[in-house]
This record gives structure tokens, sequence and C-alpha cells, in this order.
């Protein structure tokens, strides 16, 4: 009787690449049989509907071999957006992405409005209501990148460009280098994320108001 000899992290690797019953096939045993010993094993299977969301397009989350769940490259995607400013602006490397594109903002309306740029005004520019556009501009304000030329309280703001923002430095990296090294590192094979690439906040901004933000 031929004795079938398995490799743990072969194993695990062939059972997350195709169905159970393919890779049973190819060891000459029943699918029932090869998930046994995977059970034996401590090889965690797909669950019930992995390959049909496969089949669908879709990029189902695995489970590592010791049973811990592997996110994907969409999920890094999705929790970079949510940290990525907070990251940045704990360590001090960069400038929050929600500044740079409310300085860029006043820096567009700063040509038409010479006595400076209001909440309004700046809220109309950014899509945001007048109370979010002022806690926007307050932070920027802190931080040395605008200026408020009004002293009165009850009086409309008059926002002007501060100093100069940094260079920005990547502390997390973004979506497209991460598949990148994923693609290389698998000889041109990615995890297929859906997540789509959202464009800079500064790409909104003109190369004039760039040369202005960034010298």
């Amino acid at each position: 009787m031929h004795m079938v000899v398995y490799e743990r992290d072969k194993l695990y690797e062939e059972v997350w690449a195709e169905p159970v019953m393919k890779v049973a096939e190819r060891y000459g045993v029943s699918g029932v049989g090869l998930a046994k010993t995977c059970r034996k094993l401590n090889v965690p299977l797909p669950p019930r509907g992995y390959w049909a969301k496969i089949k669908a397009g879709k990029t189902p989350r695995r489970s590592a071999p010791d049973g811990r769940i592997v996110a994907t490259i969409a999920d890094y995607g999705i929790v970079r957006e949510l940290i990525a400013d907070l990251v940045a602006d704990e360590v001090g490397a960069t400038v929050p992405a929600t500044v740079v594109e409310t300085v860029c903002a006043v820096v567009a309306l700063a040509g038409k409005h010479k006595d400076g740029v209001n909440y309004l005004q700046l809220g109309e520019r950014l899509g945001l209501d007048k109370s979010t556009a002022s806690r926007r501009a307050k932070v920027a304000i802190a931080g040395g990148y605008l200026a408020n030329l009004e002293e009165k309280k009850s009086k409309p703001a008059r926002l002007v460009p501060g100093d100069p923002l940094p260079s920005e430095v990547v502390i997390l990296p973004t979506v497209e280098t991460l598949t990148s090294a994923v693609m290389h590192r698998d000889g041109g094979q990615s995890d297929h994320s859906d997540h789509q690439p959202t464009a800079s906040p500064a790409d909104k901004c003109s190369a004039e108001d760039l040369r202005r933000m960034f010298t």
C-alpha cells in the first residue's frame, strides 16, 4: 500500500489555492480523507462559500496556518485611510492630509480674496459645511500653516497662508506601493485587491498652488 506523506506548509498552500477535492485527487485520496488529515495537522481549511466568492471576483480573507485571519491589501487600504494621518501626526513626520487639503484651498482662494478667506468660502471650496471648514482651519492655524488676520471673534475669519508645508514623508506605504511589492514577491501575482486608490488631496491643487505650498 502506497503511503502518502504530507508536508504541513505545502498542504496549507495547496488547500487555499484550490478546492480540497482537486487537491485530494493529486494525493490519490478522498476529499473527506484529506479534510481529516488537515484537521490532524492543524491546517485551516477555507470556510463554506470561499470558492464561490473567488469565482465571483471577490477577495475573501484566508486563515494563516496558525489560525489567524490574513488581511488583504483592501483591508490595509481601509485601515490606512483611517489611521495614516494619526500616525504621521504622532511621529511628526508629515502634515495630515486634511490639513494639506485645507491649506491648499486657502492658497487657491487667496488670489480672489486679498483680505483673507472666511470659513464659508473655505467650506464651499472643500465641499464642506461652515462648521467643519472652521474646525479644519483651526487645526491648520495651530500648526502654523494658516493664519487668521481677523482678531475680533465676532467678525468673519480672514484666513491667509502661513508657514510653507514641509515635503511629505510617507510613514505607512500606499496601497499602490504595497501592491507592487506583493506582485514583485509573487512574481507578478497580486492578491487582486478590490481597493480603488484615492487621489491625494494635493491632486486638487494647481501647479502654482503646489509651488507656493512646498517652497
